[in-house]
């Protein structure tokens, strides 16, 4: 069957160049191929700092079983080796807690943040935040919190609802400028909360802050005084007012 092609604005997903050059020149076995794309593409639809994918997300996979099945065998032996491959040939890397089960076997990206919560990992140390805001709040409510010093909208954006093309790019520098750090991390949060991931709602509920209630909202330039200033804003939880103002959005 023919490809029919790329549809418009279809989603792209980050290949580290090496994988086009040397590790295509190197690489011979297809299994080893296709578990490698499609371990970065599972990764790079992971949220958070910490990005891990477990063994069980590609055995499990029906598009990367699908894949191998071409390749004659038993696709779950032909993912096997394709893994095995890739962590031999140190594309991936690999952690597993416990060497008698197999189950709980993680996989990572040999980058930088992979080989950085890898040792994390082995260190037994809880590699992220965001998990123990989770046992506080529960996985709805749960922001993956940006981890430089300052906050950042961006990160916050990457990390919670996905890729920031330019025309997001330009409104979430306008967000920063015009509305409290507070205000921004609480519109995500009521956003996560009620599943709605998506910019369009985030914005709602700032400009809906700025006319209701909430008439301190600064001018652009000027947040960067009021970041984080404790006291400036009455801090109310309006994640049962947004969601009925917002759910025709």
């Amino acid at each position: 069957m023919k490809f029919p092609g790329f549809p418009r604005n279809v989603q792209s997903t980050p290949v580290p160049d090496p994988l086009f050059n040397s590790l295509l020149e190197e690489i011979e076995d297809l299994a080893e191929l296709k578990v490698t794309l499609r371990a970065l593409w599972m990764l790079g639809r992971k949220r958070g700092a910490v990005r891990t994918l477990a063994a069980a997300e590609l055995f499990n996979d029906p598009t990367l079983q699908r894949g191998v099945a071409s390749l004659g065998g038993d696709p779950q032996t032909n993912i096997q080796r394709g893994l095995e491959q890739a962590v031999a040939r140190g594309t991936l890397l690999s952690y597993q807690p416990d060497p008698e089960a197999a189950e709980g076997r993680l996989f990572l990206l040999n980058s930088e943040d992979g080989r950085r919560e890898l040792a994390r990992l082995s260190a037994g140390r809880d590699p992220s935040g965001p998990e123990r805001l989770r046992e506080s709040f529960g996985e709805a409510d749960t922001v993956e919190l940006p981890t430089n010093d300052r906050p950042n909208i961006f990160a916050l954006y990457e990390d919670n609802i996905g890729t920031i093309g330019p025309v997001i790019a330009d409104e979430l520098k306008d967000a920063e400028e015009s509305y409290p750090w507070p205000w921004i991390a609480e519109a995500f949060k009521i956003a996560i909360h009620e599943n709605k991931r998506n910019w369009r709602y985030i914005a709602a509920i700032l400009r809906r802050q700025a006319a209701e209630g909430r008439t301190e909202a600064i001018l652009p330039g000027r947040n960067e005084e009021h970041h984080g200033e404790p006291g400036r804003h009455t801090q109310t939880d309006n994640r049962r007012k947004f969601p009925e103002d917002y759910q025709r959005r």
